[in-house]
């Protein structure tokens, strides 16, 4: 199961993986007044300490899917296989590039191309997308990290949420 984080992330993120809402400040930074960031204000090379955690994946344009291509070097750690070449949203349900796929679908929907924050198991992932000058989402830019295990997540009344169960159950978050 995917669960869906709404809302303002950044204060209630972990320490360790704060970097992605420094990610996505850079996007909003490079998007300005426009709806989405134009995929040439991408320069990977301006995100150089971040680039072993990022995905990238560019519009296929034969399926209409995100082909991924290039992981790095602790993305396909995290991921436990070599997602370069794969198309996730064509996958099927069990693969275990799904909850990418997913996170594609999410972020390129037409009404409200934005940021999208998934969680899957014990990672993370905040999926970018970057657009044409149409508005239509060509790239994908996802900064992926291991979610800590032994945090929760601060509610809107300040209080710590455990993501486990005293009795090792899940509130809803399945892998």
């Amino acid at each position: 199961m995917i669960l869906h984080i709404d809302g303002n992330t950044r204060t209630r993120l972990p320490e360790p993986i704060r970097w992605l809402a420094r990610l996505q400040t850079v996007w909003e930074d490079q998007r300005a007044d426009a709806g989405l960031p134009a995929a040439d204000e991408l320069f990977l090379a301006d995100l150089a300490e971040l680039v072993p955690s990022l995905v990238l994946a560019c519009r296929d344009e034969e399926t209409g899917g995100f082909r991924i291509e290039f992981a790095g070097a602790g993305a396909r750690r995290l991921l436990e296989l070599e997602p370069v070449g794969e198309i996730p949203e064509h996958g099927p349900i069990e693969h275990p590039l799904s909850w990418l796929g997913t996170g594609f679908i999410e972020v390129r929907r037409p009404a409200v191309p934005g940021p999208r924050w998934l969680r899957r198991c014990d990672r993370i992932g905040l999926f970018l997308p970057y657009g044409a000058f149409d508005g239509r989402v060509t790239l994908i830019l996802v900064g992926l990290a291991r979610w800590p295990a032994v945090v929760g997540i601060v509610d809107r009344a300040g209080r710590v949420v455990p993501l486990r169960r005293a009795d090792g159950g899940s509130h809803g978050v399945q892998g």
